[in-house]
């Protein structure tokens, strides 16, 4: 995907945006977790390979931080490298979605300041993932398979339900009610502005669109 996104965005000569989706690669998918994953594997040799790779494509943005690393690494003159293409894998699905549960795994166990001394224990609805997927999770999140029906996750994929402590089950069962409490005046709200004449006479047609939006997915 970024050779294809850089070769992209070289033909209409936005070096900006080729710098950003350079950016989110290195920040998001390689040090947030190419490198993690790595370290539950220790695969140096790929690792290496990949970082030699990540150096030569940050090159033309930071071209001395880089010759300096790449010779400090490999011992080799990065300018001597040929082209090093990333490679393109067609089926990526099993670690999109531990990547995807991982991901809210650990949002909600940052909302909640909870500890990583915790593991916390979920279970995934109608669960497809092999075992290999499930101990990357558990390892990942710092969490443990443990069938329960208590409060639950929502992902694009899959509905995570979450075991919790009754101090934690309660304060859920709160911000439920609030949330529901604030839905509920949202609806009164934008019912009322749409059962208002004067607003559908005067208002942008555009704002109706948008009110009527927001009233359908509330």
């Amino acid at each position: 995907v970024l050779n294809k996104t850089i070769s992209k965005y070289m033909n209409k000569y936005n070096f900006s945006l080729i710098s950003k989706s350079i950016n989110e690669f290195v920040f998001e998918d390689f040090s947030s977790w190419y490198i993690e994953l790595n370290k539950l594997h220790q695969n140096g040799y790929h690792l290496r390979k990949v970082l030699k790779k990540v150096l030569i494509v940050l090159h033309p943005f930071i071209p001395f931080l880089t010759d300096y690393l790449f010779k400090e690494i490999f011992n080799e003159e990065l300018l001597e490298q040929k082209r090093l293409m990333f490679r393109n894998y067609k089926n990526t699905e099993k670690i999109d979605k531990v990547i995807e549960i991982v991901s809210e795994l650990r949002k909600y166990r940052e909302k909640h300041n909870i500890s990583k001394k915790e593991k916390l224990q979920y279970w995934i609805k109608n669960n497809s993932l092999d075992s290999d997927s499930l101990n990357l999770i558990n390892k990942l999140a710092i969490a443990e398979i443990f069938e329960n029906n208590v409060s639950i996750l929502k992902t694009n994929n899959f509905e995570i339900f979450l075991n919790l402590s009754e101090s934690k089950q309660n304060e859920e069962q709160l911000r439920i009610e609030k949330e529901i409490k604030y839905l509920e005046s949202e609806v009164q709200r934008s019912s009322a502005i749409l059962s208002n004449p004067n607003f559908l006479a005067k208002a942008p047609k555009e704002k109706i669109e948008l009110e009527k939006s927001k009233l359908e997915n509330y």
